[in-house]
């Protein structure tokens, strides 16, 4: 956030996950919205890779600096 504004990234789904993120934002200076929860389709990437793809449940993420935060609601998308 010291380089853009607004920030978008993608995090695996998982309750303490959450909690550490927002806490870990609003320490340095921002403020996370999640924007979508959806599945997303991992393929094996190394030889030893048993399964086909794994589906992973995400969480699309929008971290905006406290100075933008009025304007950046969730309808303005």
């Amino acid at each position: 956030m010291k380089i853009a504004p607004t920030v978008y990234s993608l995090h695996k789904r998982v309750e303490g996950s959450r909690r550490f993120i927002t806490k870990l934002v609003e320490s340095l200076g921002g403020y996370a919205t999640i924007l979508a929860t959806f599945k997303l389709r991992l393929p094996p990437l190394f030889e030893f890779h048993v399964e086909k793809a794994r589906m992973v449940e995400v969480d699309l993420y929008r971290f905006t600096r406290n100075e933008v935060k009025a304007l950046a609601s969730p309808t303005s998308l």
